[in-house]
């Protein structure tokens, strides 16, 4: 950026650059118009970019919660806590599948159920997006239908 500064210098108060006119009085420190409009631009530049980047990179949570909510599966939602109360501890082993383990438990109105505890997604939460999303779209007398669903940071459950 090359700053050019056309006119005459002695006892002018006007001085015309190649980006507009500036008024100034005699003495005074002189911040070209256009200099100014730059450095505002940059600044929201810059702030335009991480607003971007923060929006883009947004928490796997929201991805889970946007998907939930746009395809009208919304299963209660549990914390971790009362999944590790429904299923004791994780006392009773059902089985193993290829997310994750499979417990027995109870909920409060004393129906048996089967909650699965996902492994450590190695994604975004795709495993977890695709899981509920397919029991969601299935409904069969043969396939077990989503109760509930447990998201806090790592840990993920699903409630048959």
């Amino acid at each position: 950026l090359n700053l050019v500064i056309y006119g005459r210098k002695g006892n002018s108060e006007r001085y015309t650059t190649a980006f507009g006119s500036v008024s100034i009085s005699l003495g005074q420190y002189v911040m070209p118009y256009f200099i100014v409009r730059y450095v505002v631009g940059t600044i929201l530049l810059i702030a335009l970019l991480i607003y971007k980047c923060r929006r883009r990179h947004s928490s796997e949570y929201q991805n889970i919660e946007s998907y939930l909510q746009q395809n009208s599966l919304m299963p209660i939602r549990y914390t971790y806590k009362e999944i590790k109360k429904m299923a004791k501890g994780f006392n009773e082993k059902l089985g193993e599948g290829g997310y994750g383990y499979v417990f027995k438990g109870k909920l409060r109105s004393g129906s048996c159920v089967a909650i699965k505890v996902l492994q450590k997604s190695k994604g975004n939460g795709q495993d977890f997006i695709n899981e509920v999303a397919t029991i969601g779209r299935i409904h069969h007398q043969n396939v077990v239908h989503l109760i509930g669903y447990c998201a806090e940071g790592s840990k993920r459950a699903l409630v048959y």
